[in-house]
């Protein structure tokens, strides 16, 4: 049995400090010290597409069967240009992901605005 604490604690790290770091990889830096997510940004296609990804561990000890932050694309003005969602599932503790997403609009900045999951 999982201890709410516990719980609480993987939570917090998950839904706000991961988010921010992800915020910051996705869009153009190549890493944060000491923490354990790394990003890249693909080339474009053709038709302007552009994909986004960011590797992340799982450092609590739970076991996610899905795992998803789900994401605002926001211009200069702050205005949401796009929303969407980077995913995965079978999220073992301990594991690295990746998390992606792709887009073919503008956008000046990433906010994560929440995550969702569903574990054993």
């Amino acid at each position: 049995m999982k201890k709410p604490t516990i719980f609480l604690i993987g939570t917090l790290f998950f839904c706000i400090l991961i988010p921010v770091l992800i915020s910051a990889l996705f869009y153009g830096k190549d890493k944060v010290s000491d923490a354990d997510v790394k990003t890249q940004k693909l080339e474009k296609n053709a038709y302007g597409y552009k994909t986004y990804s960011a590797v992340v561990k799982n450092t609590t000890s739970d076991d996610f069967n899905y795992f998803a932050f789900n994401i605002n694309l926001n211009d200069k003005d702050g205005v949401t240009v796009e929303t969407t969602t980077a995913s995965t599932d079978n999220w073992e503790a301990g594991t690295k992901h990746r998390f992606e997403f792709g887009t073919e609009k503008s956008f000046k900045s990433i906010e994560i605005k929440s995550c969702t999951w569903d574990y054993d």
